[in-house]
């Protein structure tokens, strides 16, 4: 699966309740205790630390070592730092195809990348870890079962409003839910060292002015059947789901379908605005856009043609698809706002 640009807006207003315990002779909450745990295992030694012009903190962890293998599926499971012969050369294929199409690609990652051996993983706190069970949960009940990336933009989460690089996973099992966001649990291995899940986008479009597009390309590795995530013309590995992890879904031998669109949520009734907060229809320079979307069958891109650009549920949101352009490409987004007023 490959597409340019996804841009999931999320403000999470989040109301957490817990019961009260008394751990070494003081008071705390018993979801604290829990949490605590889960940080002792997320925070792993760092072999060196980065911190961004953003005020991000990274930690610089051994590829072995890193929490994607704390999960109970992987503990088998040794990292891998590229994927098989076979999928370099679809990677390969589609990078030639990607040069046919003009991009103003954006600016990602560290500077200065992490020692030979290790990743940069974001420095995790008790507040992190606690708002992003929320928006898991928020990502999740749209598609159970599935691998999915994109950019965000969470005030709660990160405390700025800068496009950032997520990832998450989900698989759906006997009624219950098992998965992770981003690297804050275990699950997606990344094994690039200059750019970390979470990353800032130094760069992002301006409506009637410069334009600024990111390839991503989710790719089912035929020999591992691993789900690797590349991105930028060049394939960029940034890190992949291991196949233990879609065991019961089938997703380690391919998928069932593919979406690409946006997502807003808010804790009160105005909804935020979706993409740039314009709908102008046709106009690609003021209305947030995917272009050159495809799907990877038998070996081949190809693109959806024939599937329509839906609206699931709108506060003031439109889609529309050109179907003039040789390829496939939709518009999305718009101004949000009261549920039944178009007010922002």
């Amino acid at each position: 699966m490959r597409k340019i640009m996804r841009l999931v807006a999320i403000v999470l207003t989040v109301y957490i309740a817990s019961n009260g315990c008394v751990v070494n002779g003081r008071s705390i909450h018993s979801e604290d205790v829990e949490l605590e745990k889960e940080l002792a295992t997320i925070n792993k030694p760092s072999i060196k630390t980065i911190e961004t012009e953003y005020g991000d903190i990274y930690d610089c962890v051994d590829v072995n070592k890193q929490p994607a293998f704390d999960h109970p599926l992987l503990k088998d499971h040794k990292a891998k730092t590229r994927p098989s012969l076979a999928l370099e050369k679809i990677l390969r294929a589609s990078r030639k195809d990607a040069s046919l199409l003009e991009t103003n690609p954006t600016k990602l990652g560290l500077e200065e990348g992490c020692p030979a051996g290790s990743v940069p993983l974001r420095r995790v706190t008790k507040e992190d870890l606690r708002r992003a069970k929320s928006s898991f949960k928020r990502l999740s009940s749209f598609e159970p079962s599935n691998p999915g990336q994109g950019y965000d933009i969470d005030p709660e989460l990160y405390g700025d409003s800068r496009a950032r690089l997520f990832t998450k996973w989900s698989e759906e099992h006997d009624g219950t839910v098992d998965g992770c966001y981003n690297t804050l649990c275990s699950g997606f291995v990344v094994t690039n060292p200059k750019i970390p899940i979470d990353t800032a986008f130094n760069d992002v479009s301006i409506a009637q002015r410069s334009q600024v597009f990111q390839w991503m390309m989710v790719t089912l590795d035929p020999l591992s059947q691993d789900w690797w995530l590349s991105m930028q013309d060049d394939n960029i590995r940034i890190g992949y789901w291991p196949r233990e992890l879609f065991s019961f879904s089938g997703f380690s031998v391919g998928g069932y379908n593919a979406t690409w669109g946006g997502l807003v949520h808010t804790g009160t009734d105005v909804s935020p605005a979706m993409g740039s907060g314009i709908f102008e229809d046709g106009n690609y320079n003021s209305t947030c856009n995917m272009v050159k979307v495809q799907v990877n069958i038998g070996n081949t891109f190809v693109s959806p043609y024939d599937n329509p650009v839906q609206v699931l549920q709108s506060r003031c949101f439109k889609a529309s698809k050109q179907n003039t352009h040789p390829d496939y490409r939709f518009q999305f987004g718009g101004p949000g706002g009261l549920p039944n007023a178009c007010v922002a």
